[in-house]
């Protein structure tokens, strides 16, 4: 592939002082930039999600082609891989899922971006996930919802023996939501 972009003068030369993360960045621009719209943004969505499923992909894009694009990347090898198990399970590369995201935070804009992270976090609340939950919330400044998941989960996790967990959360909040909420006190 490489060698084929050298003749073709896309990539002139690659020298080693080069990292992998500007091969892989132009790569990853090569797809999104040669996807079709509506694929783009699926792609930013979906990359807000640690891991994707068919089911998730189309709450959080709305694109009724969600389980056709995850397999289409698949079927093509890029960046993506999948797990099967009770449910079909997909999973950008670090890198890709990075990239997305940070072309996500600047095509989207702010605001938008905060409303798509909000909403991948409620996904993963509603699966149990608290915890990529409450960084996605986070992220997103959605403190509403960061106070609501500590205050839901903090009994069940103290029961768990996850002590350390609300601590985290609780220090990674302050002053966000701990001055201002009596109850996480």
């Amino acid at each position: 592939m490489l060698e084929r972009l050298r003749r073709t003068g896309a990539v002139s030369h690659i020298s080693q002082s080069e990292t992998m993360d500007t091969v892989f960045d132009y790569f990853a621009g090569q797809i999104f930039d040669q996807s079709p719209v509506g694929t783009r943004d699926f792609l930013m969505r979906t990359a807000c999600l640690p891991n994707v499923t068919v089911k998730a992909a189309l709450q959080i894009s709305g694109n009724p082609d969600a389980a056709t694009i995850l397999d289409g990347l698949y079927r093509r090898h890029l960046f993506i891989e999948r797990r099967v198990g009770e449910e079909v399970t997909y999973n950008y590369h670090d890198l890709f899922r990075q990239s997305l995201r940070s072309r996500a935070a600047q095509i989207l804009g702010g605001e938008e971006f905060a409303r798509v992270l909000s909403a991948a976090g409620r996904l993963l609340e509603a699966e149990a996930d608290v915890e990529n939950a409450f960084a996605l919330y986070r992220e997103a400044n959605d403190w509403a919802a960061v106070e609501n998941l500590v205050l839901k989960n903090s009994e069940r996790l103290q029961n768990q023996g996850r002590t350390q967990v609300i601590s985290t959360w609780k220090k990674q909040c302050y002053p966000k939501v701990v001055v201002s909420s009596a109850r996480l006190r």
